[in-house]
């Protein structure tokens, strides 16, 4: 839901060209009053999650169960968090995209000089 009512960075330069589509769906804006409140809910249950894997009276596979429960919420919350600051998380993966699918990287900020032409143009 945060995708849809608006987060500061949110990186789509990962959709292939067939789903770029999808992209208008999405918005870039201020955080809403829906973040704080999912953050929260995500840090209550991953809670929960590593207090009830951690239990001692719980069947190995009842553990195991929470456990994975609470790597979801944790990996959610991470994700959450990326949205909100400004990580350049796009230059972690681009290594993974294949060559035809790969962004371009973004310029330096050093001072660009135009290229000469390489044909003059008529007079």
């Amino acid at each position: 839901m945060n995708l849809f009512l608006g987060v500061p960075n949110f990186s789509v330069e990962f959709f292939p060209a067939r789903l770029e589509y999808l992209t208008t769906y999405l918005r870039k804006g201020p955080v809403t009053a829906l973040y704080p409140a999912s953050l929260a809910g995500l840090t209550l249950a991953a809670a929960a999650a590593l207090r009830l894997a951690l239990d001692g009276g719980a069947s190995p596979a009842a553990a195991t169960g929470w456990a994975l429960v609470f790597a979801l919420a944790a990996l959610a919350l991470l994700e959450h968090l990326f949205m909100a600051f400004a990580l350049p998380d796009a230059a972690l993966w681009r290594w993974a995209l294949p060559a035809r699918e790969r962004p371009p990287a973004r310029p330096s900020r050093q001072t660009l000089v135009p290229a000469e032409p390489a044909v003059e143009p008529l007079k």
